[in-house]
């Protein structure tokens, strides 16, 4: 409001929808659903009160849009009024803007206005109405309040397991320019570009996989690996494994300029399996790192964008030496198993178990609902961690049960006494029941929520298909305690 009272004509609005990062689009430390607190949610839904005090707002600016543009920006133009309060005059209407404090009659062009403190209105001058107050909270034409249901479906779940260790991988998995030798490793840029082009997107069509292998044979000292140090980048993830089996995981969740940075991940002891179990101490042991990019920096960088590993890697103080392979991308990916042509070219198993780099699928028909518009598609993801998700070929996006992905916010939890003091509204009793004093109308503060569980998917109905949907996920590493 007073940005346009001082004669702004363009606004801006971060972030007027959440949105969903669809495919690649993300930024570092992103996931696809984007801001949960938006006036509009990331699946569609207004949320209250702030969609309808918005639309409020621009209702009334555009119902009085030809007398604001018929007269001159009153920047540097404000009348003063008593109680410290201004006034910035487009001929028949004025914004009217009040100190902090406590309120007090404003007396202007022969009416009085009675104003809530701290706030700014949009007045007629010729009635003596006001148009819109900031501070004075409109009553949302109804409560949103998002109904999930189940589809009705029991998914069947099959899986496949990623290889880990190269030589497991299949012959000719690997195009060329996606495998590559050096005495250290090399960022994950200059080799993972080599994704076969995408036919159909919802995000960005690189090339460039999130994942990048990193294998060097390591041992001979007799002890056994306890802990891994890695040069790496913001916004990354680096999972361990020895002779295959997965041993850790570390992660960084910087929303920052990608900046180089150093890693350390604790390792669980994994015992070399018999019969080489007698000598697994002196032997060598194949390291393996899966790194994942978790998003690229959008601002604050001054340089080349950098991911994966790039230096050194010690094991418990000691540097990693002779040769190091990597490989760009996933088998699963260059494999394509997201489509139905892909799936095909694999055995897929009944899913058993929660493990880490696991491919995992299913199918299922399009709920009417949703096929006719009434309802959006969700995914809960409980049960699962971080990974992403492909469906009928589309990349959805990543998905990652953090608590930063809560959704209480949208649309408002009404929980009884959870409201955050400094998004206070007015004087009016606070809608949601929280205690006085103060009594006033607050937005509530994030508390658990199933909704965080959720994953938006879209539904257009180019993407449909009408016999079922295939739906896939690559599930990176399993649920461990510390993201429980």
């Amino acid at each position: 409001m007073k940005w346009f009272a001082r004669g702004g004509t363009h606004m801006n609005y971060y972030m007027y929808t959440g949105g969903n990062n669809y495919g690649r689009w993300t930024g570092d430390s992103i996931t696809q659903m984007y801001a949960v607190d938006a006036i509009v949610c990331p699946d569609g839904l207004p949320h209250q009160p702030k969609y309808d005090q918005t639309t409020a707002m621009h209702r009334a600016i555009a119902g009085v849009a030809a007398e604001i543009a018929g007269h001159p920006a009153q920047l540097n133009q404000a009348v003063s009024l008593p109680g410290k309060a201004s006034a910035y005059v487009y001929g028949s209407v004025a914004f009217i803007e009040t100190a902090g404090g406590s309120a007090e009659p404003i007396p202007f062009h022969g009416h009085t206005f009675n104003l809530p403190a701290g706030s700014c209105s949009l007045v007629d001058l010729t009635s003596g109405a006001i148009l819109f107050n900031t501070q004075t909270l409109v009553v949302p034409s109804a409560a949103t309040k998002r109904q999930v249901r189940p589809a009705g479906v029991v998914l069947e779940w099959t899986q496949w397991a990623e290889p880990v260790v190269g030589s497991a991988v299949p012959p000719g998995t690997y195009p060329n320019g996606s495998v590559i030798g050096a005495s250290q490793p090399v960022e994950m840029t200059a080799f993972s570009s080599v994704l076969p082009p995408s036919t159909v997107s919802l995000g960005a069509t690189s090339r460039r996989s999130t994942f990048a292998f990193y294998e060097a044979q390591i041992g001979g000292s007799g002890a056994v690996p306890t802990s891994l140090t890695a040069d790496t980048f913001q916004a990354m993830s680096l999972s361990v494994y020895l002779d295959g089996v997965f041993a850790g995981e570390a992660h960084d969740l910087s929303h920052s300029s990608g900046s180089a940075m150093k890693m350390t991940v604790p390792l669980a002891a994994i015992p070399t399996p018999a019969p080489q179990a007698i000598s697994a101490a002196a032997s060598a042991r194949t390291l393996t790192i899966l790194a994942e990019e978790l998003g690229y920096a959008n601002y604050g960088f001054k340089g080349q964008l950098k991911k994966g590993v790039e230096g050194v890697v010690s094991v418990d103080g000691a540097a990693v030496a002779g040769k190091w392979t990597m490989r760009g991308g996933l088998a699963g990916e260059h494999l394509k198993l997201y489509t139905t042509e892909g799936a095909n070219t694999v055995t897929w198993a009944p899913a058993t178990s929660n493990k880490p780099a696991t491919w995992y699928r299913t199918s299922f028909a399009s709920p009417a609902a949703v096929m006719s518009g009434e309802s959006t598609l969700l995914l809960n993801a409980t049960g699962l961690n971080r990974g992403r998700v492909w469906l009928n070929g589309y990349d959805v996006g990543r998905y990652y049960l953090l608590a930063r992905n809560d959704g209480t916010y949208c649309p408002a939890a009404e929980v009884p006494g959870t409201c955050d003091p400094s998004s206070y509204n007015n004087s009016a009793p606070c809608v949601h029941g929280c205690p006085a004093p103060p009594p006033r109308s607050c937005y509530p503060l994030p508390t658990p929520s199933p909704l965080s569980r959720l994953l938006h998917i879209p539904h257009p109905r180019s993407h449909c298909i009408s016999a079922g949907r295939q739906m896939r996920t690559r599930h990176t590493w399993p649920a461990l305690p510390h993201f429980a």
